[in-house]
């Protein structure tokens, strides 16, 4: 997590990842939160 809200387990939430060169938005369920690290699955590519 490099900025922004810290989100709760659960949560559905929409992300750039710094590793991706074409700089699309990705959303994901939160299924696991230790400090800073959040770990998210079912990631999905999203085009607008």
């Amino acid at each position: 997590m490099s900025r922004g809200k810290i989100p709760k387990v659960g949560q559905t939430v929409k992300f750039v990842p710094e590793y991706c060169m074409m700089q699309k938005v990705h959303s994901g369920m939160v299924v696991s939160v230790e400090g800073k690290k959040v770990r998210i699955e079912a990631i999905d590519l999203k085009v607008w």
